[in-house]
């Protein structure tokens, strides 16, 4: 299945006259190869395959020269088959394997525009690469796991995905389809958004044993990868908190503590350590603020903040959630303190792009789960894990920084309670445009 989400970037670039090389970034797993090839086999008449990895030979056809010319008529001779300008895409994967390779993308750019090249590689061997970066010279597409919109159509169910893309504002939704999304939205907490643990589910739904083992598999190629790519003196301390970001995103106060690591432990012994899991991809950092003001990011506390990891269905397999959760209809929104709830909402955000998110704590008491910036006006937004709907923490926000509209993410349909509308969790990703609606049309639901 060819993921719609970057269907519109990637066809763009292909039919620029003139396209710099596309680079497809993201951390491990989430599907950029598989994206890469079914976009080539759909829209283009030939394509070249070349992974940097697998294939140490390669590495020899970009030493003596970056010059493309000289390169594609090396590929073409090693592969035994012509290379082709405009109808040939030409596919470096794995490219953080190879520094020369990484760097030959500007020459492409530069001085061989006929030829398109679209590359993948880990976010951390690409930012870290030795010979640097093709600064300017190619095109970004960020790739994240599967969002819920995704995962309703990799399994299928292309109704409801349909429905909800057809959704223009927040509007009731029947109560039948509001139980489907519901129980689509659980087993997406339970599985995550792995291409791979997903399309596993999508031909064998009852192996649950078979899809923990992929989503524990994943994560052994993470840790793996600590030894890798990290800086030797930083491998034990990579480890560390990536273990411990599981534990302490389940407790009530999600705050991440690197005393919970030692309590002689010190944040500035472990920033390298925490810049590198960012930096690979693995987990999103949401930093507070006590005081709001525009632009956000000059009042936050940088040294107060969350953590999550990239998707649902790894932080469920690090913290063994069981496979009954996803048969029981109310303890995936009540167990684990709400933990599963959150990085669920967190993960929608992240992959629709919102890469500036905050969380809001004030008075020791009061606390809002996220907090985005949209242009000059801040939108709050709560999540609730369970049925209670009473919102102190976000209705003391909205008086003291006077906003009309205030957001709220549960398991309930779309309602309003005075200035507050609540948003069902499945339409998490629709937040932030639709609260921006709200505040520029003031219409009502």
């Amino acid at each position: 299945m060819l993921r719609s989400k970057y269907l519109p970037v990637m066809l763009e670039w292909s039919r620029a006259p003139k396209s710099k090389p596309l680079l497809l970034w993201g951390a491990r797993q989430v599907g950029k190869t598989t994206l890469m090839k079914e976009f080539a086999a759909i829209h283009y008449p030939d394509h070249v395959y070349l992974n940097f990895e697998s294939d140490r030979q390669l590495h020899s056809l970009f030493t003596a020269s970056l010059d493309p010319e000289r390169i594609l008529r090396n590929l073409s001779i090693y592969l035994d088959r012509p290379i082709q300008p405009e109808t040939t895409l030409m596919i470096f994967d794995e490219i953080q394997d190879c520094d020369d390779a990484l760097n030959s993308l500007k020459y492409f750019a530069e001085s061989e525009t006929r030829f398109h090249v679209m590359a993948a590689g880990s976010l951390l061997g690409v930012k870290h690469s030795k010979k640097g970066f093709p600064v300017g010279q190619v095109e970004f597409l960020d790739v994240h796991p599967l969002c819920f919109l995704e995962f309703l159509e990799m399994l299928g169910h292309k109704a409801l995905a349909d429905y909800l893309k057809g959704l223009k504002n927040p509007e009731l939704i029947p109560q039948a389809i509001h139980e489907k999304l519901l129980e689509k939205t659980k087993e997406y907490m339970w599985l995550g958004g792995m291409p791979e643990v997903v399309a596993s589910y999508a031909t064998q739904p009852n192996n649950f044993a078979k899809l923990r083992g992929i989503q524990q598999q994943i994560i052994r190629t993470y840790q793996l990868d600590f030894a890798k790519y990290a800086p030797a003196e930083q491998v034990a301390k990579i480890g560390e908190m990536f273990a411990q970001i599981p534990l302490q995103i389940s407790k009530e106060n999600r705050k991440f503590k690197v005393s919970g690591i030692s309590k002689n432990a010190r944040m500035r012994e472990y920033s390298a350590a925490l810049q590198w899991l960012i930096d690979a991809g693995m987990i999103h950092k949401v930093t507070n603020i006590s005081h709001i003001a525009i632009p956000i990011a000059a009042h936050s506390d940088r040294d107060v903040f969350k953590l999550f990891l990239l998707d649902t269905g790894l932080l469920g397999a690090l913290l063994d959630v069981p496979i009954k959760t996803i048969l029981d209809q109310t303890e995936m929104f009540t167990s684990y303190k709400g933990a599963l709830t959150e990085s669920f909402v967190a993960q929608q955000l992240f992959a629709a792009d919102i890469v500036d998110i905050y969380y809001w704590t004030a008075d020791n008491s009061a606390e809002v789960d996220f907090v985005i910036q949209n242009q000059e006006r801040v939108y709050p937004l709560e999540v609730k894990s369970g049925v209670s709907v009473r919102s102190t923490s976000l209705m003391k926000f909205g008086e003291r920084y006077q906003l009309d509209f205030l957001s709220r993410c549960t398991a309930h349909n779309f309602r309003r309670d005075g200035r507050i509308v609540n948003y069902p969790l499945y339409c998490a990703q629709y937040f932030p445009e639709w609260t921006a609606d709200l505040f520029n049309s003031h219409q009502k639901l």
